[in-house]
């Protein structure tokens, strides 16, 4: 080694002296006592240098504020030319209904026919009236297809349920109208039902018509459950 020029080292009294009270605090006192002795690597020469201890201090103390099991600190990586002079649209509540169905297949805050409401004729009757509906009133209800059955002992009749934002609807499909709008009974999540109110046995159910989809314009298409024969739902 060159006159003048020395390497500091660790001497085991001063590790005995670094025994720690805690992980943490050990690994600061050690970090700390290296920098300031010059221990790893660093060299102690006879002729003035710039002092880069402080830095070093700093960045002892930053590893020794980990996480216990944190290996690495976070790198300050600038973004701020990636952001600057860049303003994002606010989502809708339908973007943000629509998200949470891509993620979740349900929305927490949101449920499709109350931003859909707005746009449906005021005659549109919703799940919470159809009880107040006398047997054989003429009625027409918009709602998402949560569930379809066809039991093989039904003689051809499809059983629907529609969800809204207020609750549930029974709806039966004749077999000619199932025959004639076999497309949208077995596929389409969202669908706007004519038909008539029937009670019976304390049960109310809406005979269907005549099927309508409702277009919401490629946005979400949450699954139902599909039960029966002939794989009639398209989509669960």
């Amino acid at each position: 080694m060159a006159s003048g020029v020395s390497r500091a080292s660790v001497s085991p009294s001063y590790l005995d002296d670094c025994k720690p009270s805690s992980r943490g605090e050990g690994q600061a006192r050690l970090a700390e006592r290296a920098v300031n002795t010059g221990a790893g690597g660093d060299r102690v020469l006879a002729r003035p240098v710039q002092d880069s201890r402080r830095p070093r201090l700093a960045r002892a103390s930053q590893v020794a504020a980990l996480e216990p099991g944190q290996r690495q600190l976070a790198l300050p990586l600038p973004i701020e030319q990636d952001t600057a002079g860049v303003e994002l649209r606010p989502m809708t509540d339908w973007e943000r209904m629509k998200a949470d169905y891509e993620t979740l297949s349900l929305s927490p805050n949101y449920h499709p026919m109350a931003l859909l409401r707005p746009h449906l004729t005021e005659a549109m009757v919703a799940s919470n009236m159809v009880e107040s509906l006398a047997d054989g009133t003429k009625s027409e209800v918009a709602g998402l297809v949560v569930c379809r059955q066809r039991p093989g002992t039904a003689s051809g009749f499809v059983f629907l349920v529609l969800e809204d934002e207020f609750g549930l609807v029974n709806v039966v499909v004749k077999p000619q109208l199932y025959a004639s709008q076999r497309d949208i009974v077995r596929s389409e999540p969202f669908v706007v039902v004519k038909g008539e109110i029937q009670r019976r046995d304390g049960v109310t159910n809406l005979i269907a018509e005549s099927f309508t989809r409702i277009d919401v314009g490629g946005g979400i298409s949450p699954p139902a459950h599909n039960f029966g024969h002939g794989n009639h739902g398209g989509r669960g």
